[in-house]
């Protein structure tokens, strides 16, 4: 990665990220890809605006990847009636006084829809982690950032299957792994203090815990084998804490950094990804799966249509759907010989050996400089100094008035 050239026509051109979430939330695709992209464009990584602010404003840091992260900050609350207005306003000051004028916008968040439209990028793409279900704007929302990108990539095959229904020009780029990271896990040596003092077998899960964690099963389980140890490590996210469940063979260990992980998978018997069946995670590909078989940990995972295409069916993960299929499985692999384990472990290496975020950003950058050059044949952009212009001087006024 570091030794490739980027294009000269590429050097004054930006990325506008509009993100889901906060870039130290998670370390998930859009890091993974975008402190890549950073290394030969302006990457700005705009994130959706934090309330009950003291003046409307947007807060820049620099991360150490390059990645410009800005945080709106409004005034009230997002009831309000002008909130998106002054949204918007704020994102044309940023453009301004940071001279945004020949940029990509690329979407994760399809509410921030609403405030990017007028804009003219040179490209749109839409990054489609997962499809929108939780209410019917979110649902409109999508179907209008659809009509307005010009290519949508999509993280696994589940959600490439649905997509490319609704937009001519979606391509595959699956998720990855970064596979010297989770590597790390595979020479443990001492558990961080939090983790030390938990029994074995330790069933492990890092990620966000949500809507998507199908708890009954793992109550089940729990009750069936009270000697095994759910070890659940991340933020609680739209559930409240007294919904978790509360017994002595669950353990909440709370968000851990990106760079930690490795020390908690290394003592874990087993990995999963206990995930209901529900709206949350019908379009889901995990990226933990990979990251649990790089670390080198057997895997238990409902089953999930892009965890068993391909991971189930080439044998690298075991599927269970049930409390008593867990089990099953799980006392299989706990009492594997160690001559399975090291086949298992070469099958999981050799299919791992393809994969990495690298080069998953190396295919995304050769197609993106593909569109661009056919969009560059189309005509220069129409109106955006003179659109920019007028809507600074709305701005200007509206601050005037007030």
């Amino acid at each position: 990665m570091d030794n490739f050239t980027y294009p000269t026509d590429y050097s004054h051109r930006d990325i506008v990220c509009f993100a889901e979430h906060g870039w130290n939330f998670t370390s998930d695709r859009p890091q993974h890809l975008l402190k890549r992209f950073a290394k030969g464009f302006r990457v700005f990584y705009i994130e959706s605006p934090v309330f009950h602010a003291n003046s409307d404003r947007y807060d820049i840091t620099l991360t150490e990847d390059q990645v410009i992260v800005v945080t709106p900050n409004l005034q009230g609350d997002s009831t309000q009636s002008d909130a998106t207005t002054r949204w918007r306003e704020l994102l044309i000051r940023l453009f301004n006084e940071e001279r945004i004028d020949s940029y990509i916008f690329w979407y994760y968040s399809v509410q921030a829809l609403k405030v990017s439209t007028h804009f003219t990028p040179d490209l749109v793409i839409y990054d489609c982690m997962d499809r929108p279900t939780e209410t019917e704007e979110m649902r409109e929302n999508e179907r209008e950032l659809l009509d307005f990108a010009d290519v949508v990539f999509t993280s696994g095959q589940r959600v490439f299957e649905a997509t490319r229904k609704l937009h001519e020009n979606t391509h595959l780029f699956p998720n990855s792994i970064d596979k010297d990271h989770f590597a790390t896990a595979r020479t443990f040596k001492y558990d961080p203090p939090d983790q030390a003092s938990i029994g074995r077998p330790r069933f492990g899960y890092f990620g966000e815990i949500d809507q998507r964690i199908d708890f009954d099963l793992l109550v089940t389980v729990s009750k069936k084998r009270p000697q095994w140890h759910f070890i659940l490590v991340g933020a609680v996210v739209n559930v409240s804490s007294s919904q978790l469940p509360n017994y002595r063979n669950f353990h909440y260990l709370g968000a851990k950094r990106y760079e930690e992980l490795p020390q908690y998978i290394g003592g874990w018997n087993i990995a999963m990804i206990p995930f209901a069946h529900n709206e949350y995670t019908r379009f889901i590909n995990p990226t933990k799966t990979a990251e649990y078989l790089a670390a080198g940990k057997p895997v238990i995972s409902s089953p999930i249509t892009d965890v068993i295409r391909p991971y189930g069916i080439s044998g690298l993960v075991s599927i269970a759907g049930t409390a008593n299929e867990f089990i099953k499985v799980a006392e299989e692999l706990l009492s594997a010989e160690e001559e399975t384990k090291s086949n298992w472990m070469y099958k999981v290496d050799h299919y791992l050996a393809g994969q990495s975020w690298d080069k998953t950003w190396g295919e995304m950058m050769g197609l993106i400089a593909t569109l661009l050059s056919k969009k560059a044949l189309q005509g220069p952009k129409h109106l955006q100094e003179a659109w920019m212009q007028t809507e600074s001087l709305l701005v200007e006024e509206r601050h005037v008035e007030h």
